[in-house]
């Protein structure tokens, strides 16, 4: 056999790529190493870089093979997308996730070149990026998808698909029909799972449309498959594409009314069947979604010329007939809403629906009253909103890459580029318009994105256009073109590749069985046969799910209701006609007309005093003789740290109470050290306060105690006292109940920062959480993640440092013999930041220890394990502190003076002071001069569109209130109240002082006159 040595010349462009082609491949596999240690840091032991050479130089000798490099002597451009993995070899951050990505996106580069460049005329090859699309599209929403129940709108269309119900609003047949298919699939899970699938295949279906309308527009495959994979990756799509919801088939929908608007200029029969199908589609789509309407100036800029006739005889053959048609086909989609006076009676007890009713739903009244067609220049504020909205998708590289999508598309297709723009502009018009929170806010605007995808994949061509034309021109070679869309479609799909390692743990719901699981323990309580519960919006989720889905107590009556005036009235008509109540919401007051007891989390209302039950845990001890601890029920004295201790207390009062004390629980190690002490919680779920309790009355109280992942599995001790508001001093003694036992976290924890620093005696460092921002002097908490190697005895000492030095510490210990080794321990450090802005670094140590600080460092006594930038200006000495979480800089009433039924405008700026898991309520109460709230809003900040959740650390929130004065508001000097609570406990947040004391939970200004 003759074959040559592989030889590179100089000059010689044979050489050149072949050493291009080696230099891909050897990134390549220097990236696969680093993907391995990421994700299974323990296997590698102390090679990690070394490995990856090893890989590395193996699959460059296979390169070397004739028969390879000799194939790659005209086409190493095909392996330009290997490259895409140096992103991340010498990245300092570890992104398991990142990594694969890119690898695997890499491969599917380099196969996607070779196709499109080698086999452009191989007749499957657009079936090829359309399946890859579906699978890949396919597989990162099965990967997210909930498993269960969901909330709010969610919980309303799994149950309603399952019973062929009507939701509220338009009614949604359309989407509640399809839903109802998708319950009936033969698949395992849940049949909220399956009902969730409808959602991840309308997405996909999405997805699909976008790729299909950028073809439409002349963008080549590779654009528009990256621009539709980016848009399928966004935050928006995806957030709904996991959860039963209407807007991923809203987005179908709108994307194949494009699509056949776009391919109706074309000429003859075709072109008529198209627009009789784009009718139909239309008006069917308004079953599903009634803003499918805004598409209608689009819709007809592209139909226009169809409709115009060219001669007297063709008014009657052509415009006359075709309109008419069209029309017909229009009414025919749109005659799906039938299904809602069809389906009426049986959902509501035989009532028939009215014209008014039926009139109601397909018009939307429901929502009319958040629309103001004047905030477009009366409200400027929205403008910033609708910007950040369209920015959180792609991003600023999306967004300009959009924009000259639009320019290029202008220039090539102007009448295209009108109906798009057309599409974009309405539905970002209604954006401005509609007063609604997230996450519906963000998903009315799913449409505008739609267009902004088709405008990034049509950016993509005419950038590579532009640079193939230059190349070419300078290079004067035909193959250099290859070249620039080798470099380029890489260099783009970075866009969604970003987009899969940011989002995926943003919308992954896979674990979520909280509502579920907590529906099931309620309704396994001993409730009584055919009460009511009377739930609040988010607790009637889980339980009549479970009831209509599973038939769990069908005999209880599970009501929701608009208002606390209705609920109070439905529960004293209830209990006046002898049924059972229990409440799953709070009402304030109820102590003063009811005796109340907590069976579980729901609340029973009673006309009598209660007594102890059959069984239970005696204690007797008395709390300074005002209160009696009579005994409690603890359902299991072993428990994961990542759960809860559900526990009842029996309380009894030997005399009235003088204030109102609240519940405190502590757990006590073997040392008899505290460590660990629950929020104070207002007895029987926040609804009976001590001192309106009987003398006579057995309080049952229910407590769920989360407990901390990063206690220490063991024994301990539980212990429960009464504390008064805001103070240290309890009433009497604490009262031990049980000894528990905290076993290790039941699931692995989700690590936001992971790290890979290995010790010289085997413990690894697997992440550190901390914030990135803190203002000077503020506390910081920061969470790490430890992986203990077997046979390590010794306890373990940490130091947490601001300095390399380690001048400045927070020391961590670690008891190796209360851990397996297989475990990812979490420990805390807290400390104080730098008094002075600037940018600092943390850094890890352990004592006499050195450290290997990641894949490519060398060995060193102390690592850097996150950076911390201190900025802004220290809290003020008027600031409000809400438990070193939210800052309240500025509260301003900028009505002073109003009168019953006007609006009074409040203002506050508020700063976020460290990351927060959970998006908080925040209120606005008008306080009359009978100290009784006469107004009020409570929502989340900035109208609905900023969750605490995604904050970021020390940045400035401007809001603005609007607080209607209730007509029957009394006159006189009021107060406005100011605070944050967590809607599903309703726990607020403490307002602290300077010596991080809790001094009350809210902030008083006056200044306010009603007349």
């Amino acid at each position: 056999m003759n074959s040559k040595p592989l030889t590179f010349r100089v000059g010689s462009r044979i050489s050149w790529e072949r050493l291009l082609a080696a230099t891909c491949v050897g990134l390549f596999g220097l990236a696969v190493s680093r993907a391995l240690f990421d994700s299974f840091p323990t296997l590698f032991g102390g090679l990690r870089w070394p490995a990856g050479l090893l890989i590395s130089i193996a699959l460059v000798v296979f390169l070397a093979f004739p028969s390879f490099s000799l194939s790659l002597s005209r086409n190493a451009f095909i392996l330009l997308p290997l490259a895409l993995s140096a992103f991340f070899i010498f990245h300092p951050t570890t992104n398991p996730l990142r990594d694969w990505v890119l690898i695997l996106g890499g491969l599917g580069g380099a196969l996607a070149i070779f196709l499109t460049t080698q086999l452009s005329n191989y007749p499957t090859l657009n079936k090829l990026y359309l399946f890859s699309l579906t699978l890949i599209t396919s597989a990162l929403y099965l990967r997210t998808l909930a498993p269960a129940v969901g909330e709010a709108d969610t919980f309303e269309f799994q149950v309603n698909a399952i019973r062929l119900g009507i939701s509220h609003g338009s009614g949604y047949p359309l989407y509640l029909l399809l839903a109802k298919l998708f319950s009936l699939l033969p698949i395992p899970g849940t049949t909220a799972f399956r009902i969730n699938l409808s959602s991840a295949a309308f997405g996909v279906a999405a997805t699909l449309m976008v790729y299909a309308v950028a073809r439409a527009l002349n963008a080549s495959r590779p654009a528009a498959w990256i621009a539709a994979l980016s848009l399928a990756a966004s935050i928006g799509l995806w957030s709904r594409a996991v959860e039963a919801e209407v807007y991923t088939l809203h987005m179908a929908l709108i994307g194949l009314l494009l699509w056949l608007s776009l391919r109706s200029q074309e000429s003859g029969v075709r072109s008529q069947k198209i627009l009789r199908l784009t009718a139909f589609v239309f008006g069917l789509s308004l079953t599903n979604h009634l803003t499918t309407v805004l598409l209608a100036p689009a819709l007809l800029i592209a139909l226009a010329p169809h409709l115009r006739p060219s001669s007297r005889e063709a008014v009657f053959r052509h415009s006359v007939f075709l309109l008419l048609t069209s029309i017909f086909f229009f009414l025919l989609g749109l005659s799906l809403y039938l299904y809602l006076p069809l389906r009426w009676p049986a959902v509501n007890n035989g009532e028939v629906m009215t014209w008014e009713l039926f009139r109601h739903f397909i018009t939307g009244q429901e929502a009319q009253g958040a629309l103001r067609l004047n905030a477009w220049y009366a409200d400027l504020s929205r403008y910033a909103i609708l910007g950040r909205k369209a920015l959180d998708q792609f991003g600023w590289p999306g967004a300009m890459t959009a924009l000259v999508g639009l320019a290029a598309l202008f220039r090539r297709q102007p009448s295209a580029a009108l109906v798009t723009l057309a599409a974009w502009a309405a539905f970002a018009f209604f954006g401005l318009s509609f007063y609604v929170p997230d996450p519906d806010y963000s998903s009315l605007l799913l449409p505008a994105h739609f267009v902004q995808a088709v405008w990034i994949a049509c950016g993509i061509q005419a950038i590579l256009d532009i640079g193939q034309f230059i190349i070419i021109k300078t290079r004067r070679h035909e193959d250099t073109k290859y070249w620039v869309l080798s470099i380029g479609y890489s260099v783009f799909f970075i866009l969604p590749a970003s987009l899969i390692w940011t989002n995926l743990p943003l919308v992954d719901q896979s674990g979520d069985w909280r509502e579920y699981r907590l529906g099931q323990y309620i309704l396994s309580q001993p409730l009584k046969e055919n009460a009511a519960i009377l739930a609040d919006s988010e607790l009637i989720a889980p339980l009549y799910y479970l009831q209509v889905a599973e038939g769990v107590r069908p005999d209880l009556d599970i009501v929701v209701l608009p208002n606390e005036d209705t609920y109070r009235a439905e529960l004293e008509s209830r209990i006046a006609n002898g049924q059972t109540v229990y409440l799953g919401r709070y009402l304030p007051r109820l102590a003063d007309a009811y005796y109340l007891r907590a069976t579980g989390p729901l609340t029973e209302v009673k006309l009598e005093p209660s007594q102890l039950p059959e069984s239970f845990s005696p204690v007797e001890q008395d709390f300074e003789d005002i209160i009696r601890l009579r005994g409690f029920q603890l359902d299991a004295a072993t428990a994961p740290t990542d759960q809860s201790l559900l526990i009842t207390l029996y309380w009894q009062a030997l005399q009235p109470p003088p204030g109102n004390y609240r519940v405190v629980f502590r757990l006590l190690d073997s040392n008899g050290e505290t460590r660990f002490i629950s929020p104070a919680n207002v007895p029987v779920n926040q609804m009976y306060p001590t001192a309106a309790w009987p003398l006579a009355d057995v309080v049952a109280d229910f407590h769920n105690l989360t407990l901390d992942p990063a206690l220490e599995p063991g024994d301990y001790s539980l212990q429960v006292g009464l504390f008064p508001p805001f103070s240290e001093r309890g009433l009497g003694d604490w009262a031990t109940l049980a000894d528990v036992t905290l076993q290790p976290p039941a699931s692995p924890p989700r690590i936001a920062h992971p790290l890979r620093i290995r010790f010289a005696n085997g413990v690894w460092l697997m992440g550190v959480d901390a914030p990135a921002t803190a203002a000077p002097g503020s506390t910081i908490k920061a969470t790490l993640y430890w992986l203990l190697p077997p046979n390590l005895g010794d306890p373990v000492t940490a130091d947490l440092c601001l300095d390399e030095l380690c001048s400045s510490s927070a020391r961590i210990q670690l008891n190796p013999a209360l851990h397996a080794p297989s475990q990812i321990v979490e420990t805390r450090a807290v400390f104080n930041a730098p008094a002075a802005a600037g940018e600092h670094s943390l850094w890890i140590k352990l004592e006499a220890q050195t450290a290997e600080c990641g894949w490519w460092s060398g060995s060193s006594p102390t690592c850097k394990a996150a950076e911390l930038k201190i900025e802004g200006s220290p809290l003020a000495a008027e600031a409000v502190n809400f438990e070193d979480q939210i800052a309240l800089e500025s509260l301003k009433i900028e009505t002073p003076l109003a009168s019953p039924g006007q609006t009074v405008i409040v203002t506050a700026t508020w700063r976020g002071l460290r990351p927060m898991e959970s998006d908080y309520t925040v209120f606005i109460h008008l306080l009359g001069p009978d100290g009784i709230v006469h107004g009020q809003v409570d929502m989340w900040p900035v109208q609905g569109t900023r969750p605490t959740s995604q904050w970021p650390v020390n940045e400035t929130i401007a809001d603005r209130f609007e607080v209607r004065v209730p007509d029957d508001a009394p006159p006189g000097a009021y107060q406005v109240e100011a605070g944050w609570y967590l809607l599903a406990t309703l726990d607020r947040l403490s307002v602290l002082d300077r010596n991080g004391v809790a001094i009350d939970d809210r902030f008083l200004i006056g200044g306010l006159t009603i007349k």
